[in-house]
């Protein structure tokens, strides 16, 4: 672009200057001052190359005029037809699209999925400002071809454009301006005539703007993901931050460069055209990138050259030489100027650019403008770190968009950790510390919040008193929140504090408190000698604080206050308080584990724990604590809680941080190994005191009984302390038989199945173990006479067996008799008899019954793995195995639908899911084999059908009960008499899914998911996520076999009619719950298809879903105009809709013609009318355009009038419908004439296009098959 004239004076004063003087040319800077003269020049250049090109085309336009249309919608494919001809492609693009030219319309489906190639724009009209980029290659290379090249050296083509630009200026940066254009993907450039005047800027990108704007969305280098554009882009953004830095010195002072680009990217900038927009706004910053870096050398080196003048203006005499002072002054000048034209430049750009695109309604151009403002920030410090540039982070925390939230707040984090920069924040921080604060506590965004925590960890290390104390507290609360991203992220902070605000000051407390203590010693035993008092201040430097105690009881005081501040909030039961509180304590600890040293001393905390705390100390010396380090009953509950958890993460993740991220893999666990080996070796000799000192605590024995799991127990028989081992073994096992607690009973079987599976040790297991599973399995239940008072302790001696029974095998204990009348299997089954009569004080002593019952079943069958014949067992174990199943699966059966029996809903929820594991087992492949056959066991079908009757019932009552809520809170009073019980929504979707696991397993036929499937979408993701996996897996049973097939399609179908019938009225939308179901079961169908070389049997398909649907609908209809009722009618004929959800899946034409004449001959058995026109066809019309689409992709069509003589046939023969490329008839298996006619098939190519109608072949079609 050429120099305003303004610019003239500049020039002159540059070449005047020996060291280039660098004014900047005083041209106008707004929009409209700058293209005043737009008109002028446009319309006189216009109107000379017009007449040109008007001799030279006259033809082509006649020819145009006849067919617009055609070159309109094939501008694509005409630009390789165009002729070479410059003034005749200027003058017009309306070619002539012949048909061999043409390229079909891709289908919507395949517009989603091909995202559209670079822009290729020709013009639709004569234009004087822009040019068709030449792709034949008989030209030299451009910058876009030089930089799209993967070997491409951004510096060579570097030094060719300045070399160009120094002969020829405005050639030079029209490279530059098309070079943007092109890589924006559009294949227009700015013609030579219009960049000559500087006024048209405007109107050459807004009629590249007009074309653009009539092209599809299409994905831009800078946007794009492909390895060209990728390499493309980087090369881009070098490429103008190299060329700032090669034209430091001269070139971008000269008045035309800069001003040029600021111009024609201010332009495109503000572009309506996102590519455009975007990628002008990435290169302007880039730019102000590399302006920021020269005006920082510039202004580093006028700093030097204004101490060396100030130096040398203080010599006097001989010493002062006026030669140097005379170039340094000039130095000094020209460094000014720089300094100034360069400030100038960037505010220029900021002022333009930046302002409007930080607002920009797009976020990724958001993103770029905040990055690249923090970069300026490092780059030019003492420009841009200012409070009229830092509010821009500062309004971007409040962006719509969570990205750009998140990118603000992580540009200040990168400042604050400037030590030059972040003593200049203090006026912003405590402008919007609210609103950072505010992110941290609730944003809504992750990322947003762990970057807003950690930028309030910078302020408050950077400036100590900046957020107040309830804000400190707000932030120290996150700790024990549930995201562990949040904990990650404020874990430092909460080092901070505990360290300044709590560590330091206990630690001045305890040092107080033990130099008074001892100073009172000293007085007591001086007592009679005044003169030899101690003094306090030598006795307190003598006195020794142990820090690490002190660092425990503050981080457990610490923890128990956010504990409590948290419960506080919530209105659970003591149980889950309990469970919550040990959760968030473990959490904590996780997040602290690699702030503060302390918590990675695990002797000292054993240390610390094992001593007496109590306020009575009776116990040894050598276990008292002074006062000043006791715990609090909560805090020492915490510190269990911490030392379990940092024994967990010094075995899971070491001691130190020095191999983080290391890629020595076998190393890394080399390791860990040693150090659980450490850590095992410490709890050998401290674990036993922990476990006597707290035995009296059932919470803190819960912690403590765990830590054996952790071990590796090998190291007892290296440090020779078996003796130990057993005494731990015996206390954990008299730990397990006196406990009540769930929690703890776990805990204690965990650690019980890790010392049992200890080969090393199994020599002390031996002993010990059958005892412990001998007491169990008979204590209390042979003696028990289960009355009231005794349902506690056969509850707990259960839950005992429960536990054990998942850890170990106890089958053998279970079957034996010795010294009782019954073995322990049948004493368990005697409480599940008395399960049947509902006593609610009984649940949990009946589900622990169930659990064991199950659990003895499982164990027998796995015996049978290894041993078919169970010879261990003896002759009659397989005898006695199927009496076993046959009584236990009896009484499972009679509390799951028993019609007798009225357990406790959530007793038969349980009884139900387990009776149809058992079955499931015992019809797995294990009992395939000859010798075990007899042991095999189905569902019975009866027994199938009462299952789905419970199913279905259950999704009733749950149905009366939401629609119930829906109005009160009160419960369905219509609920029959004999089951006024209500059921929860977990309890439902138990039952679901163990009713759905057995569909899958086959233990259930698929014929009866259809009570699952037709509720898909009626009580909203309740049980939606269940029939989603039901209907994933049923997709296998479709290319299984043809029968499997059949059944499932049969299952489909009738789930859509039970789903159509309870949804379907009078509502606009009341088929979307339906249509929702046959769009899931369609997509089944498909991926079926997908996943396999196989494909579902289309005749199958055909008969299963369309056929009788067709039947059912049509039969329904008819019975409802019988009946008079029109408006029933109108209903069921919206089934249609449903079954055009599955005509994408017909892949044969003969099923379409099937389909027809099944069609035809419901119509006329039932004598129904197809009334066209009429709303209530509306669905059968859209279901025949539907399969008439699948001939019509073939190039096929169904005439209707060729079987008005045979439409009372509804039988087809087997016949093959298909394209024969040429022939006007079909080839079919038979050779039966007539049904030959019933079919036609034409090349569009014999008829005149203009009489081709909606059922002939479709002639794109065809030949994109051939």
């Amino acid at each position: 672009m050429a120099r305003s004239k303004k610019s003239t004076t500049a020039i002159k004063a540059q070449k005047s200057d020996d060291n280039a003087s660098v004014r900047r040319s005083s041209r106008p800077k707004t929009v409209p001052e700058l293209f005043m003269k737009q008109k002028q020049f446009a319309t006189t250049a216009i109107r000379k190359r017009t007449e040109k090109a008007q001799e030279e085309s006259s033809d082509e336009e006649e020819h145009d005029e006849l067919d617009p249309e055609d070159s309109d919608s094939n501008s694509e494919d005409d630009s390789d037809d165009e002729s070479a001809n410059e003034d005749a492609e200027s003058s017009t693009t309306r070619r002539k699209t012949t048909a061999k030219n043409a390229r079909p319309k891709a289908s919507g489906s395949t517009r989603k999925r091909r995202k559209a190639p670079p822009a290729e724009t020709t013009l639709t009209d004569t234009s004087l400002l822009l040019e068709q980029v030449s792709m034949d290659g008989r030209n030299e290379p451009s910058l876009y071809d030089q930089m799209s090249g993967t070997d491409t050296s951004v510096e060579d083509s570097l030094k060719t454009w300045v070399e160009s630009y120094k002969s020829d200026k405005m050639f030079a940066v029209r490279t530059l301006i098309n070079f943007v254009i092109r890589s924006s993907g559009c294949m227009m450039a700015v013609t030579a005539d219009a960049f000559a005047n500087e006024d048209v800027a405007v109107q050459a990108l807004q009629e590249l703007q007009d074309e653009l704007a009539k092209l599809p969305h299409h994905e831009y280098p800078i946007i794009s993901r492909s390895k060209k554009d990728k390499v493309l882009k980087r090369n881009l953004l070098n490429f103008f931050q190299m060329l700032i830095d090669q034209c430091q010195h001269e070139e971008i002072y000269d008045g035309t460069l800069i001003e040029t680009l600021q111009s024609w990217l201010t332009t495109m900038s503000s572009c309506l055209y996102r590519p455009f927009r975007h990628t002008s706004t990435i290169i302007a910053l880039k730019i102000m990138s590399a302006l920021c870096i020269v005006a920082e050398k510039a202004r580093d080196e006028l700093s030097i050259v204004t101490r060396q003048l100030a130096t040398e203006k203080r010599k006097t005499g001989r010493a002062k030489n006026a030669s140097k002072l005379r170039l340094l002054q000039q130095r000094s000048t020209t460094l000014q100027r720089k300094r100034k034209d360069l400030d100038e430049f960037l505010n220029d750009f900021f002022e333009s650019i930046f302002v409007h695109r930080s607002r920009d309604i797009e976020s990724v151009i958001r993103i770029e403008c905040v990055k690249d403002l923090c970069i300026w920030m490092q780059q030019y410090p003492t420009h841009f770190v200012d409070n009229q540039y830092l509010r821009y982070f500062g309004w971007a925390f409040n962006d719509q968009v969570a990205s750009v939230r998140s990118e603000s707040v992580k540009s200040v984090i990168r400042l604050c950790k400037i030590e030059n920069i972040v003593n200049k924040l203090n006026n912003f921080a405590e402008r919007f510390k609210a609103r950072i604060i505010e992110m941290a506590m609730y944003d809504v965004d992750t990322s947003v919040r762990v970057n807003a925590i950690s930028l309030c960890v910078e302020l408050q290390h950077n400036t100590q008193d900046i957020l107040s104390p309830d804000e400190r507290k707000q932030l120290t609360d996150l700790v024990v929140v549930d995201s562990q991203r949040v904990r990650k992220s404020v874990a430092p902070f909460v080092k901070a504090v505990i360290e300044t605000e709590i560590l330091k000051a206990r630690v001045d407390e305890v040092q107080n408190d033990l130099t008074a203590m001892a100073v009172d010693a000293a007085e007591t035993q001086q007592s009679g000698n005044r003169s030899s008092r101690p003094r306090k201040a030598s006795i307190s430097a003598k006195i020794s604080v142990n820090k690490k105690w002190v660092a425990f009881k503050c981080i457990a005081a610490f923890l128990v206050k956010k504990v409590n501040n948290r419960e506080n909030k919530s209105a659970e039961s003591d149980v889950s308080i309990t469970n919550e509180t040990n959760s968030m304590i473990k959490n904590s600890t996780m997040a602290l584990w690699g702030q503060l040293s302390e918590l990675k001393d695990y002797q000292a905390m054993s240390d610390y724990l094992s001593r007496d705390h109590s306020i009575q100390q009776n116990g040894e010396a050598d276990i008292r604590i002074e006062n000043c380090y006791r715990l609090t009953e909560e805090e020492e509950t915490a510190l269990v809680s911490v030392f379990v958890a940092c024994i967990d993460l010094a075995i899971r993740k070491g001691l130190d941080k020095t191999n983080a991220g290391s890629k020595e893999k076998k190393k890394d666990e080399k390791q860990l190994e040693e150090i659980r080996n450490e850590v095992s070796r410490h709890l050998v000799q401290v674990l036993p005191k922990l476990l006597t000192k707290h035995s009296d605590d059932a919470y803190k024995m819960q912690q403590l009984t765990s830590l054996p799991s952790f071990m590796n127990l090998s190291v007892y028989p290296e440090l020779r302390m078996t003796k130990e081992y057993e005494e731990l073994l015996q206390t954990l096992i008299k730990v397990y038989l006196g406990a009540t607690s769930a929690d703890l009973l776990r805990t204690c079987a965990e650690s019980l199945q890790h010392m049992a599976i200890t080969t090393s040790l199994a020599e002390v297991n031996d002993v010990v173990l059958p005892d412990l599973r001998e007491r169990v399995v008979g204590q209390n239940l042979a003696t028990a006479r289960f009355s009231v008072d005794d349902i506690h302790s056969v509850s707990v001696s259960m839950l005992r067996l429960e536990y054990l029974s998942n850890c170990m095998d106890v089958t053998d204990e279970m079957d034996e008799t010795e010294d009782m009348r019954a073995d322990v299997t049948e004493l368990v089954g005697g409480l599940l008899d008395r399960a049947s009569v509902g006593y609610d004080r009984e649940k949990q002593m009946t589900f622990s019954a169930m659990f064991v019952l199950w659990r003895y079943l499982v164990r027998k069958c796995e015996r049978l793995s290894s041993d078919y014949e169970l010879l261990a067992d003896g002759k009659l174990a397989l005898t006695k195995l199927e009496k076993r199943r046959d009584w236990v699966l009896e009484k499972y059966v009679e509390l799951a639908i028993g019609p007798d029996a009225t357990p406790l809903s959530e007793v038969r929820h349980h009884a139900f899911g387990i009776m149809l594991d058992i079955y499931w087992l015992f019809s797995s492949d294990l009992f395939a084999i000859s010798g075990l056959k007899y042991l095999q066991l189905g569902c019975a079908s009866d027994m199938q059908a009462q299952c789905a009757e419970y199913i279905a019932s259950q999704v009733e009552k749950w149905s009366k009960q939401a629609e119930k809520g829906d109005q009160s809170d009160e419960l369905d009073a219509d609920l029959s008499d004999s089951d006024e019980t209500t059921i929860t929504e977990e309890e439902l979707t138990k039952l679901t899914v163990s009713f759905a696991r057995a569909v899958m397993l086959k233990v259930i036929s698929v014929e009866h998911a259809t009570v699952l499937l037709s509720q898909y979408g009626r009580f909203e993701n309740e049980l939606d996520g269940t029939i989603k996996a039901l209907v994933e897996e049923l997709k296998d049973n479709l290319v299984e076999s043809e029968a499997v097939a059949d059944r499932t399609c049969k299952s489909y179908l009738e789930s859509l009619k039970e789903s159509f019938e309870q949804h379907v009225d009078q509502s606009l939308r009341s088929t979307d719950k339906t249509l929702k179901l046959a769009r899931l079961q369609s997509q089944s169908i498909k991926r079926a298809e997908n996943g396999t070389s196989m494909i579902v049997s289309p005749h199958v398909l055909c008969e299963r879903v369309h056929l009788d649907g067709i039947t059912y609908t049509l039969s329904k209809a008819a019975e409802y105009v019988e009946q008079g009722n029109d408006t029933a009618k109108g209903f069921i004929l919206k089934f249609f809709k449903v079954l055009s959800v599955f005509a994408k899946q017909i892949s044969r034409a003969r099923d379409v013609a099937k389909i027809h004449q099944h069609l035809e001959w419901c119509l006329q058995q039932h004598k129904l009318e197809v009334v066209n026109g009429d709303k209530e066809w509306d669905a059968y019309h859209a279901y025949i355009k539907a399969i008439d689409d699948v001939l019509k992709k073939k190039g096929l069509r169904y005439d209707a009038s060729k079987r008005t003589d045979r439409v009372a046939e509804p039988e087809l023969d087997d016949e093959i419908m298909q394209d024969t490329q040429g022939m006007q008839n079909l080839e079919l298996e038979n050779d039966d004439g007539d049904e030959v006619s019933e079919l036609r098939v034409r090349e569009g190519s014999k008829r005149p296009r203009t009489q081709v109608d909606e059922m002939d072949v479709d002639e794109g079609n065809s030949k994109r098959r051939r």
